[in-house]
């Protein structure tokens, strides 16, 4: 199940609140779907931290959302990846 998915079953933001943050994550690659949700207003950044936690049902003490990659940059990573493997 996706994290959008997740929420949108356990009532923590709407499929329109999901929506917007995918229409908005289109056109900011370098943002992460969470901070979308805060930046929209549909979650408080606090609230994202526990519900993420709850998903991926790890410690709190363990989750750290601003260390985490965008999804240019596993992009980057994995094209990376790729190249070396092909040398």
């Amino acid at each position: 199940m996706k994290i959008g998915e997740y929420f949108i079953e356990k009532e923590y933001i709407t499929q329109e609140d999901l929506d917007k943050a995918l229409a908005l994550q289109k056109q900011n690659r370098d943002m992460r779907l969470g901070d979308l949700l805060v930046k929209s207003g549909a979650l408080q950044k606090d609230e994202l931290e526990k519900y993420v936690v709850e998903f991926m049902n790890i410690d709190s003490g363990e989750a750290n959302l601003d260390e985490w990659l965008t999804q240019d940059q596993v992009d980057a990573l994995v094209a990376q990846f790729i190249n070396d493997q092909a040398k």
